[in-house]
């Protein structure tokens, strides 16, 4: 039999198609591709909002007057006050806050245009200083023609605890052996009291723990700009 005539015996004998075989085993994976090129740098993010600020003050007051004493000769009366508590003088406050006494008074100034001496309100976190006040019935603006008062705080600030006291001087100034002011003699405690009625006062500014951060930068003794920095009304 030729070889033609076997292939063709061969193919036309072919069984049936079988079924497919199982899957085999999972090759080795391949190596990892190289890193692609780093993104564009996203958008910033918006700025968040500023924490809530902590600060107390109080009002401004006048320094009390309903306890007296007398210095030596009459030189000066002596007013403080029988109360001695403040309530912004918290436990809080003495341990983790910023307290700040702003007083206001009247320094002697000089006016070089009108060659008098004027009262200039003034400012400061000083515990002593020297107010000065019109002498009643004076109507030049010479440095003699007003009188002076010496305010001071003594005790420091302690927990719910301000003492606060003020000397109004009968004196040309603040010592028992300068000269008698004629006007400045004999006068009633009222009419004492009434040559520091509206000046000097005193102001507390609290500033706690979650707000202290911002005053890094802040001169504290310059109210006007711990005034603006925190909002604080007058």
């Amino acid at each position: 039999m030729s070889s033609l005539l076997m292939a063709i015996c061969f193919l036309a004998c072919e069984g049936p198609k079988g079924d497919l075989g199982p899957q085999g085993p999972q090759g080795v994976a391949g190596k990892d591709g190289a890193a692609g090129a780093p993104g564009s740098l996203g958008a910033t993010g918006s700025k968040g909002d500023q924490g809530t600020a902590k600060v107390v003050y109080t009002a401004w007051k006048g320094f009390p007057t309903d306890k007296i004493g007398r210095g030596t000769g009459g030189s000066f009366l002596q007013f403080s006050g029988t109360n001695t508590s403040e309530t912004a003088f918290t436990k809080e406050a003495i341990d983790q806050g910023v307290i700040m006494t702003y007083i206001k008074y009247n320094s002697l100034g000089y006016n070089a245009n009108t060659q008098s001496s004027e009262l200039v309100e003034s400012i400061t976190t000083s515990t002593s200083l020297n107010s000065y006040f019109k002498i009643p019935g004076r109507t030049q603006n010479r440095s003699e023609d007003f009188g002076v008062s010496n305010a001071f705080i003594t005790g420091g600030r302690r927990e719910n605890f301000f003492d606060p006291v003020i000397n109004v001087w009968s004196r040309t100034f603040a010592s028992t052996t300068a000269p008698a002011v004629p006007e400045l003699q004999n006068l009633t405690d009222d009419q004492y009291r009434a040559l520091i009625k509206d000046i000097p006062q005193y102001r507390h500014v609290v500033i706690y723990g979650s707000t202290k951060g911002r005053i890094a930068n802040l001169n504290l003794n310059d109210y006007a700009a711990v005034k603006a920095a925190f909002n604080i009304p007058d």
